[in-house]
């Protein structure tokens, strides 16, 4: 969502009870699990007698019975995790209530120096939620963010990491530090459910050997598995730069703007032409959420007299494909599609608390009271009338503007709680939100099969992956720190999907030398977005573009496809890079004392400090002995001169040399 972030504050109570399993203060059992990763805590908000629950091992299983419940506790575990099941089953079978779980786990305060988790917001400065001494409180659900929380020690090495399997449920991740130098990490799913049984689990980890981010990796995977991900097919647009006018025009667009922007983006190399929001409805409408016409997607004479033309103009002149940005969800009351949504809008009461569910955007004008409730501008998912909307509406897209793909808006601005008058269809927020999801996937792919969908942090999930090929960071207008920071806590989950960076933006009148970086920034991110004003932009500016830009597509294979991973002796702003099959890209943002490690013999080191002078230590793949160091400016022209570099005895190269900010430095091993 184009101007909203939250940072969610939570009051968790944590009660760490000692000893065998015993009724605690919160109304319910606590179990103590000895797993091969680390000791846990398993909290279960039972009604119980109070007849003690009764332990006793079953192969390798723990086995608690007392006359009302059997619970099975058993630990499946391998290198680098430990999964843990458990099960519930009443023993009369007739349905139980239990109001919530979750799972605790206690590290020392000096095995972590940070602890991260996917949907909290992010800094240009770190991509840690807290340290050692400081709580941290988020949520994940169906639409936002990830259950899964890792504390990362001071060499980028896991130190503990704890994840839900189930995706569709509302979970609150909190960490609080401890008296005795442990500080403790919880998982808490806080929605009451009602059954004859449970069947749950969840990921543990303190594998010190794997890095943070092959953790969460190995995570996704295991989770991939167990929810049955099913990938949307990727065509080769998905894979094509993009172009967007959002962050200098906003919802003020119109067809000469489309055209004159399509025109000079097609120019320095983009091939996908963002729609972004302003087409669908007059100036300023974006702003008026629910009071105004949003949902009509009724672009209006005066500024498209017909926008189909324009689309197709963008797509035979300028050789862009057009995508489409909705807001599927969201319809205002002053559409003329309210009339017939009125009844079908997600309320939530006036004081609703947020630890229940995720609230999404509560504020007027995204929500406005309807009797004793707040009315947002989101539909209920729940509903089947919802889902037969989505139907007709992307069907009504489709045949009206045949767009190549769609950038998807506003998903993580749902509240998953609903209080109104409507029946639901669907018992839970999780099931009819993957129904409706599913519609828009079926319904655009039936018309084309190239489709391209993009979904962006935080409603690119692990829940939401299968209805998407397309993920790319939070909004980060102004700052290529931030927008690499998010893509770098997004990417070990998206492992199915293509990554795309958001479309940057830096003003008029900023540096080369910084604009360099933007650039650079965004191709080694994932697939380029740009969305700066490139009526006022300089030659020098379109020139580096162009550039850049040429020199993804001509290594797009390996950028896009290469294997990614962060390294460097910062947890807080990491490098990375991206492993090809014939080429290693190193983006480097500090300048350290840490070695590069490359499997390849062709290296390009990207500078994206603020240094011009640079040593970097580089261990490369055994084959040469002795290299040249190549030089390109921020415009990727090469440089006069060439250096020979020559590794050590221990086969470590040590360039050092003046390079641009915004420049390269290409390894090769020298010709005999």
């Amino acid at each position: 969502m184009k101007q909203f972030r939250w940072f969610l504050l939570f009051i968790i109570f944590v009660l760490a009870m000692p000893g065998v399993p015993v009724r605690s203060a919160e109304s319910g059992i606590d179990l103590p699990i000895q797993t091969r990763a680390a000791a846990v805590r398993i909290h279960l908000g039972l009604n119980v007698s109070d007849s003690a629950l009764v332990p006793s091992r079953q192969g390798s299983s723990t086995i608690y019975t007392n006359d009302e419940f059997r619970i099975e506790v058993a630990e499946y575990a391998s290198k680098p995790r430990s999964i843990v099941r458990v099960q519930i089953h009443h023993l009369t079978d007739s349905d139980f209530t239990l109001n919530g779980f979750s799972v605790r786990l206690k590290i020392s305060k000096d095995s972590f120096a940070g602890i991260w988790f996917p949907g909290s917001d992010v800094s240009s400065k770190t991509m840690m939620s807290a340290g050692p001494e400081r709580a941290f409180e988020g949520i994940a659900d169906a639409n936002f963010g990830i259950p899964y929380a890792g504390a990362v020690n001071s060499k980028g090495r896991t130190a503990a990491a704890l994840g839900m399997g189930h995706q569709n449920m509302p979970v609150v991740l909190s960490g609080n530090p401890l008296d005795n130098g442990q500080y403790e990490l919880e998982l808490r799913v806080t929605a009451t459910l009602t059954g004859k049984s449970l069947d749950e689990r969840f990921y543990v980890s303190n594998d010190s050997s794997s890095t943070w981010f092959d953790t969460a990796a190995n995570y996704t995977d295991w989770v991939d598995g167990y929810t049955g991900y099913k990938q949307f097919p990727i065509s080769a647009t998905a894979y094509e730069p993009l172009y967007d006018t959002w962050y200098w025009s906003g919802d003020r667009v119109n067809q000469d703007l489309y055209l004159k922007t399509a025109e000079l983006a097609a120019e320095v190399g983009a091939r996908l032409f963002l729609a972004d929001s302003g087409w669908d409805a007059p100036n300023g409408e974006y702003d008026k959420w629910l009071l105004g016409k949003t949902g009509d997607y009724k672009p209006p004479a005066d500024k498209f007299p017909n926008l189909p033309a324009t689309f197709e103009q963008i797509r035979s002149r300028f050789g862009m494909g057009i995508d489409l940005w909705l807001q599927p969800f969201a319809v205002g009351r002053e559409s003329e599609r309210y009339a017939s949504t009125k009844n079908m809008h997600i309320q939530i009461p006036m004081n609703f608390n947020s630890v229940i569910a995720w609230s999404g955007v509560t504020r007027e004008p995204v929500a406005s009271p309807i009797g004793g409730n707040l009315e947002t501008v989101n539909l209920c998912p729940r509903l089947n009338t919802t889902v037969t909307y989505l139907k007709n509406l992307f069907a009504e897209m489709e045949n009206q503007y045949k767009p190549q793909g769609y950038w998807l808006d506003f998903i993580d601005g749902m509240a998953t709680y609903c209080v109104a008058g409507h029946r639901h269809t669907y018992s839970t927020f999780g099931d009819g939100f993957k129904r409706s999801l599913d519609a828009i996937k079926s319904t655009v792919l039936a018309s084309n099969p190239n489709a391209i969908v993009h979904f962006r942090a935080r409603y690119a999930n692990l829940f939401t992956k299968s209805f998407a090929n397309i993920w790319q960071s939070e909004d980060s207008p102004g700052s290529y720190d931030q927008m690499r920071l998010n893509a770098l806590r997004l990417r070990p989950f998206s492992k199915g999907v293509v990554f795309a960076a958001d479309e940057l933006f830096w003003p008029i009148g900023t540096p080369d030398a910084r604009i360099a970086k933007f650039i650079m920034t965004s191709v080694m991110t994932g697939v380029p977005a740009f969305g700066a004003n490139l009526l006022y932009a300089t030659e020098s500016e379109r020139a580096m573009l162009k550039a850049w830009l040429a020199f993804y597509q001509e290594n797009r294979e390996e950028l896009v496809k290469g294997k990614f991973s962060p390294w460097g002796s910062s947890i807080e702003v990491p490098n990375h890079k991206i492993e090809g099959k014939s080429a290693t890209y190193a983006y480097i943002r500090n300048l350290d004392s840490t070695e590069l490690i490359a499997e390849n013999n062709i290296v390009y080191l990207m500078n994206a400090t603020i240094n011009t002078a640079m040593t970097q230590n580089v261990r490369l793949a055994a084959g040469s002995p002795a290299y040249t160091a190549t030089i390109l400016n921020r415009y990727l022209t090469t440089q006069p001169g060439t250096i020979r570099v020559t590794p050590n005895a221990a086969g470590l190269l040590t360039f050092r040399g003046a390079v641009e900010e915004g420049g390269i430095v290409i390894l090769k091993p020298a010709l005999p």
